[in-house]
């Protein structure tokens, strides 16, 4: 079975419409306290992180990676990963962003974030290292 997404009258890019990993670990919410967790396939893997890939976020972990600059401890690990900068407001629109890791000294990774309309997807990378993590809000 195939669905090909329509929204707002306009067709969605091809990831909006394909198989996507999902985010839903509730300790990657930004409320959540520090933990062991790392986005890689290292130790202490995150129970939904599955590789490098378009992952969209739901809750109880959030809806979108976060904006704004988590603390240091916070998203059930110790380098939390926020998004530099707000995400496409064009539904459709895919943007090259940069995600950011708090105390990590100028630790970064270049994702994508597709606008789908009623949600965002992300192809992540794995992070630079074990106990860096993408926080959802």
């Amino acid at each position: 079975i195939c669905f090909i997404q329509v929204s707002y009258g306009i067709e969605l890019p091809e990831e909006c419409n394909s198989d996507y990993f999902i985010m839903d670990d509730a300790t990657r919410n930004f409320n959540q306290d520090r933990g062991p967790y790392c986005d890689s396939l290292d130790i202490d893997t995150s129970p939904d992180w599955f590789g490098p890939g378009w992952y969209r976020i739901i809750e109880p972990a959030g809806t979108m990676i976060t904006e704004e600059i988590p603390e240091f401890f916070k998203c059930g690990t110790y380098y939390t990963g926020y998004l530099d900068g707000t995400h496409p407001t064009e539904v459709g629109s895919t943007a090259r962003m940069t995600v950011r890791f708090v105390d990590a000294s100028q630790d970064q990774v270049e994702i994508g974030v597709t606008n789908c309309g009623d949600f965002y997807l992300y192809d992540l990378p794995e992070t630079p290292l074990c106990n860096y993590r993408y926080c959802a809000a």
